[in-house]
């Protein structure tokens, strides 16, 4: 029913850096394996390379 699916539903939350969905409470393995991923490295570059250039 939907109720029990809205009860199994998982909290989630936004990455600040990427935009990812991250399951709230999720093991550490993962939240470190997201914060090495390519997707959010990326994102974290291009966030330090925009904030030098509005530097100058």
């Amino acid at each position: 029913t939907a109720e029990l699916a809205a009860a199994q539903e998982k909290q989630m939350e936004v990455c600040d850096v990427c935009g990812a969905f991250l399951i709230v409470g999720d093991a550490q393995q993962r939240i470190d394996d997201h914060l090495m991923g390519k997707q959010h490295v990326g994102y974290a570059r291009l966030k330090g390379a925009l904030q030098e250039i509005m530097v100058w």
